[in-house]
């Protein structure tokens, strides 16, 4: 099976999180473009960079779709966003942290083909919808105490990826 790549973006491009999930051997993590790092490119022009790389981009920009909906194409390699639902404000150590429960909750993350999905992760909690064009309003919420999380995750992840299939080849 071929090892997933995440994509940072300049908001969270955190070297220790690049190197520790890398390390982990699951997947790897790219940082954000070096020629890139604080040269003001907006997510609207960024965006399309990623997605041309088709790895799914991992941001702790809780609102990148809704502000950029005019940048998200389809087909793209999906979006995930890790968010904090509780003061304080979101930090790299937070977002590594909700990573890592969530990783723990769902063995099978790094081998999911997040393409046109988004998916936000906070603390205990999970919303996955499919990422066809902006709307993400047609997805489910799924907690990470439920004892059938990744069950439950697997199954609709694979119904999102069935539908798009199916949406494709009538198109």
């Amino acid at each position: 099976m071929e090892m997933t790549t995440f994509q940072l973006d300049e908001c969270f491009d955190n070297p220790e999180l690049a190197k520790r999930c890398t390390d982990e051997g699951a997947c790897q993590v790219h940082r954000y473009p070096h020629a890139m790092r604080g040269a003001g490119i907006k997510d609207d022009m960024m965006l399309p960079y990623v997605f041309r790389s088709n790895k799914p981009l991992l941001t702790i920009d809780r609102l990148i779709v809704e502000e950029n909906g005019d940048a998200i194409s389809t087909p793209n390699p999906g979006i995930i966003v890790i968010v904090k639902k509780t003061p304080p404000p979101m930090t790299h150590q937070a977002a590594i942290a909700i990573i890592a429960r969530f990783k723990e909750r769902y063995p099978l993350w790094a081998s999911v083909n997040w393409s046109m999905i988004y998916a936000r992760i906070e603390e205990d909690d999970v919303y996955i919808s499919p990422l066809v064009d902006f709307n993400i309003n047609d997805g489910e919420q799924f907690s990470m105490k439920d004892p059938d999380f990744a069950d439950k995750v697997t199954k609709y992840v694979a119904e999102i990826t069935s539908s798009i299939r199916r949406l494709s080849a009538i198109i």
